[in-house]
């Protein structure tokens, strides 16, 4: 018995009974049920409600010949194997049948070995399929408890009066962006950050990167120091795994920031001017053993608005995305101006992240914080 756990029902076309029920005799010695037409017509209606998952086709049929119906079984169903039957004189109709994407072909006069041939190779691959299908939705369920155990440790969106941060997922599962704002003291730490890749793996460094921030803040003067620290950490724990990252100090009413292959930060003054921060060493983080990193600091007043993102809010090689997040900094400018609310300004971002999801295709992570 070759398909008893799969329940296939096999579909034989031919227009001569004494094929049909042979067919049927064998198939059903191998433990496969059949149903069999002598005509298309009554054949492909069959198969539009059973969606069989073997299918015999006779090539040389009346009306409408093998090839018409392998194509229309094909565009229905391209996960069926279709075998088709032919003789001898009839090669040509073999190449034709080959474009057609025909999974097999059995040679008449037929005999039970052939059958059980054609029949093992079908199966084999179907029962393939079912194994990969089976992983596959296996695969999703560990990735949607994977994520959900994610929303709880890493990144959790924050709401208070003077910082909201979220990360918005390009689609659902693991998110590879985080975030983390960490005090020691008069010193507050923020991290912003975006994992190589958006695998289980990625999920688990990103949390690793946190915790490290979170034990290391202690000890540091700048935020160059932090960025120095993970990049040793990454190289000498986890190999070669890149981090995308910005880093700021926060210490009385100054801003020390350090970047390691992020695109600018900016700080919205009160009167809605804003800066750009951006440091021109800005290697990425987790690659290279001596990766040199800087930092700069200025001075900030009560007030004071910090936008960080991460990459997947910006694609700097679409120009019209480029152009709508130019008109983002504009909305947040103006918003700041008039003294808004964090969470309105938050509203924009989201508004504007859900647009550009298509084009930018990555997930989207932000901070503000308002001084």
């Amino acid at each position: 018995m070759l398909c008893h756990e799969m329940h296939v029902e096999a579909l034989i076309i031919d227009d001569t009974l004494e094929i049909c029920t042979t067919l049927q005799t064998i198939l059903m010695h191998l433990g496969i049920s059949s149903k069999y037409f002598l005509s298309s017509k009554p054949a492909l209606e069959y198969f539009e409600t059973e969606r069989n998952r073997i299918a015999f086709v006779d090539v040389n049929l009346p009306i409408k010949n093998g090839i018409e119906i392998l194509r229309e079984i094909k565009q229905s169903s391209p996960e069926t194997q279709v075998i088709m039957m032919t003789g001898e004189r009839e090669i040509h109709f073999v190449i034709s049948s080959i474009n057609h994407k025909a999974n097999d072909f059995l040679l008449k006069p037929f005999n039970k070995d052939s059958i059980q041939s054609v029949v093992e190779k079908a199966t084999h691959y179907l029962q393939m399929m079912q194994q990969r299908e089976e992983y596959r939705i296996r695969i999703e369920k560990e990735i949607k408890f994977a994520a959900k155990i994610q929303k709880k440790l890493l990144s959790v969106p924050m709401e208070e009066s003077h910082c909201v941060a979220e990360t918005i997922p390009c689609a659902g599962g693991i998110t590879s962006d985080f975030y983390t704002i960490q005090t020691s003291g008069k010193k507050k730490f923020l991290v912003l950050g975006d994992i190589e890749g958006r695998e289980i793996a990625s999920g688990f460094i990103a949390y690793y990167v946190s915790n490290l921030v979170k034990e290391l803040v202690a000890s540091l003067k700048n935020a160059e120091e932090l960025l120095k620290k993970i990049n040793t950490k990454l190289l000498q724990n986890l190999g070669t795994h890149s981090l995308q990252a910005f880093a700021f100090l926060i210490e009385e009413k100054t801003l020390n920031y350090s970047t390691g292959g992020m695109q600018p930060a900016y700080l919205f003054r009160t009167n809605g001017e804003r800066e750009v921060l951006q440091i021109e060493s800005n290697e990425m983080v987790g690659i290279f053993p001596n990766a040199n990193y800087q930092s700069k600091s200025l001075a900030v007043a009560e007030g004071d608005l910090l936008f960080v993102h991460s990459n997947g809010l910006l694609d700097p090689s679409d120009t019209q995305n480029y152009a709508r997040f130019g008109e983002l900094l504009q909305a947040i400018g103006t918003l700041q101006k008039q003294n808004a609310d964090l969470t309105k300004i938050r509203s924009q971002i989201r508004e504007y992240v859900q647009r550009e999801l298509e084009i930018t295709k990555d997930d989207s992570s932000f901070i503000l914080l308002r001084f």
